[in-house]
């Protein structure tokens, strides 16, 4: 049973025919993504959004301007180099009664049903009692826990992906976070995270990348089929961003369906979208859009 396929605030572009113009595809990227295969190689960068990159070679586009879009957040890169606002991306939830908490813990709606749906599996596998040790912060308590903490696993306020309410800190009752990655709940987790959209955020041996050593316990959510496509390759967060600029997207199937993911930049305020297709649009926090279409 294929576990995490989550579709939150799926567009469909036919309305905007209203207030757009219809285009017709007239580039195609012939990279492709395969499940099991090797990285593709970078294919070139997304030119400012003029081309669209259909993949698969079918229908029509849609122009839209970027401040008209419904922009989950989902994909944007936070860290050092790149700040994220005051306020979540969206919508915070009380995590408890969804999932055991220690404290009071808020998440971003979409993340904590996909947290729900991870601790769901791990007690239907006999993985032992988890529980979510930290979701959203404001800038407020970030700052506090920067000046608590070694700055090896801490970001300082405004560069913290737990103020977007998409990060989640998770570890099993009785469990220290050093700890953690011998565990057997740790490695199912590093293992199973995927399947329900999350990500592990700092893998181990990426420091260098990522700018934060190894945190077993630190998840975050990103959706199909990126987290995926980072669980296949063994890419961090920030080295996935860079594959989706240098390559411009790639189609793939996960659990029985089919994603196209174009990267865009835009152009005078404008990217394009499918027409008549369900899709999700995230801006990645350096530029660029992910428009990621579900296939019917």
């Amino acid at each position: 049973m294929w576990h995490g396929q989550r579709y939150p605030r799926w567009r469909s572009a036919g309305w905007l025919l209203i207030a757009a113009v219809l285009l017709t595809v007239v580039v195609l990227v012939s990279a492709a993504w395969r499940p099991g295969s090797a990285a593709p190689e970078p294919g070139g960068p997304t030119d400012g959004g003029s081309r669209w990159s259909s993949l698969d070679g079918t229908g029509a586009t849609v122009a839209v301007r970027v401040d008209e879009i419904v922009d989950t957040g989902h994909l944007m890169l936070v860290n050092r180099d790149h700040a994220v606002a005051d306020e979540p991306v969206g919508p915070v939830v009380e995590a408890w009664p969804t999932v055991p908490v220690a404290g009071s813990v808020w998440l971003e709606e979409s993340a904590l049903e996909a947290v729900g749906e991870l601790f769901a599996a791990a007690r239907e596998e006999g993985v032992g009692a988890l529980h979510v040790t930290s979701g959203y912060r404001d800038r407020t308590e970030q700052a506090r826990i920067y000046a608590a903490s070694d700055t090896a696993f801490a970001q300082p306020p405004g560069h913290s992906e737990h103020q977007t309410g998409l990060a989640v800190d998770i570890l099993p009752v009785g469990v220290s976070q050093s700890q953690m990655a011998a565990s057997r709940e740790g490695r199912w987790l590093a293992d199973n995270a995927w399947k329900h959209g999350l990500v592990l955020r700092y893998p181990d041996g990426k420091q260098d990348v990522t700018g934060i050593a190894y945190e077993p316990w630190h998840f975050r959510y990103v959706g199909q089929p990126h987290a995926w496509f980072c669980q296949d390759s063994g890419l961090s967060y920030e080295e996935y961003i860079r594959f989706l600029k240098d390559s411009g997207g790639y189609r793939t199937t996960v659990g029985g369906t089919t994603y196209s993911v174009l990267y865009q930049v835009p152009r005078d305020g404008i990217i394009f979208v499918p027409e008549g297709r369900e899709y999700l649009v995230s801006g990645d926090n350096t530029g660029g859009y992910v428009v990621t279409v579900r296939e019917p």
